[in-house]
């Protein structure tokens, strides 16, 4: 187990505590530049929702992006959205120089917790909708397929950018997890790697773990199966005697790109 050297905010650095295996350059150092990526994350977003509030062009919400079927932000407006984004990218920064400089007591702990944990669930599952994973799924298709000439058409056609903003939404919420966690385990006199505490292993101890481990590589598992399954079930359909008109909706062309996916 990694320990720290110091008490929670006391801006020691991170060491192994004793008799722990040696981590790799990149593990030592993770825990403290994850903060910090966080707060940049928000400081550079904020900076673009200012540009647009500017009346910079590439608004990627509401009626600037016209795939938004399923968008909780379909109906967002540039003019309250676009200052909004900037409110929160300050406050994000201003989070990230709290957590940084250590403060963590109490209510104050608290706080910066929560907020830590909104921005990540915020940005990493409320704002991408289903063609974040569409996207996901396609790129692989493009980068291998490029050196071929396929597919035929342009990758910013079939991924546009309010989709790639999605993207970029769910990285902010992933430094937004991971500055949350590591803080979370700072102030806490927990191991920054693990989380582990010196007064006991908890639900990270080896047995604990070794039980809900084998429940979350179940469900891991079973996710995409059931994904995977309803993809099989689309292609199946016409010869099952489902509705035709449900699955040509389905599997249609839109003109523009000539990509498949839903309309």
């Amino acid at each position: 187990m990694y320990g720290l050297a110091g008490q929670p905010g006391s801006g020691s650095p991170v060491v192994p505590a004793a008799g722990s295996p040696q981590p790799s350059a990149a593990r030592r150092q993770w825990p403290l530049w994850t903060i910090p990526v966080a707060g940049i994350w928000s400081l550079l977003y904020g900076g673009l929702g200012l540009f647009w509030v500017l009346g910079g062009a590439g608004f990627p919400f509401g009626e600037h992006d016209p795939g938004a079927i399923a968008s909780i932000l379909g109906r967002a407006r540039i003019d309250v959205a676009a200052p909004l984004i900037v409110v929160l990218g300050l406050l994000g920064a201003s989070v990230a120089a709290a957590m940084s400089w250590g403060a963590g007591r109490g209510i104050v702990r608290a706080a910066l917790l929560g907020l830590a944990w909104v921005a990540a669930v915020a940005l990493t599952l409320a704002i991408p909708d289903y063609r974040a994973l569409a996207a996901v799924a396609y790129m692989p298709i493009f980068l291998v397929g490029a050196p071929f000439g396929w597919p035929s058409v342009r990758f910013f056609d079939v991924i546009p950018w309010p989709v790639l903003n999605q993207l970029v939404c769910v990285s902010g919420g992933l430094a937004w997890s991971a500055a949350a966690i590591v803080y979370g385990r700072r102030t806490r006199g927990a191991c920054v790697y693990c989380g582990r505490a010196a007064d006991g292993a908890g639900w990270a101890g080896t047995a604990m773990a070794a039980r809900w481990g084998k429940v979350a590589v179940a469900v891991a598992i079973a996710v995409p199966l059931v994904y995977a399954a309803t993809r099989w079930a689309w292609h199946w359909a016409p010869r099952s005697g489902s509705a035709p008109h449900s699955c040509e909706r389905t599997t249609a062309r839109p003109p523009a790109s000539g990509w498949p996916g839903p309309r």
